[in-house]
């Protein structure tokens, strides 16, 4: 299993990321062992904020905070290219997700997570990830991957996450 660990470090500020593709390939074989990296698969075309959980297949919310799925599906606040964060294309296809990596005055993280199968020991993977600031949004600096063979499989907190994460993306641009 793993999880997108995001916080917004440089200050304290509301940022949302949308996450077009999560990729993670063996090396030799250039297979992805991701389900649904592009989040375009639905259980349901989403309706509502927060319910990456509920319509996005393979991916849910890691804790008690409220992800949102956007897709072409809605025409509304929740569609792609436009939705309430601004105006983005998806990578490829018609959905993404979006994260709150820091919101204030309260203390919210937002996080989420998708099953893989398990890694080789010794194997070489590759991880590519597309991030994109929303339009009415400021940018965040902090954005990692945390892989895990066993542990908690849901935090009831919207708080931010002590794990450090494997793969860590910080300092990348603006």
């Amino acid at each position: 299993m793993l999880y997108l660990y995001a916080t917004g470090t440089m200050r304290s500020f509301l940022s949302t990321i949308f996450l077009s593709l999560l990729l993670p390939c063996a090396v030799k074989g250039q297979f992805n062992i991701l389900p649904n990296p592009g989040f375009e698969d639905t259980a349901s075309c989403p309706t509502n904020y927060g319910q990456v959980t509920s319509a996005c297949k393979d991916w849910r919310s890691f804790t008690s905070s409220s992800p949102d799925y956007l897709h072409s599906c809605n025409s509304g606040n929740l569609s792609v290219p436009n939705n309430y964060a601004g105006q983005q294309t998806a990578l490829s296809g018609n959905a993404y997700c979006g994260i709150m990596t820091h919101y204030t005055p309260v203390a919210h993280y937002e996080y989420i997570t998708a099953h893989i199968p398990a890694l080789q020991p010794g194997g070489m993977y590759q991880m590519s990830l597309a991030v994109s600031r929303g339009s009415f949004a400021l940018a965040t600096n902090n954005i990692g991957i945390f892989f895990y063979d066993t542990g908690m499989a849901f935090h009831n907190t919207t708080g931010l996450l002590t794990d450090t994460p494997q793969i860590h993306f910080y300092s990348l641009g603006t």
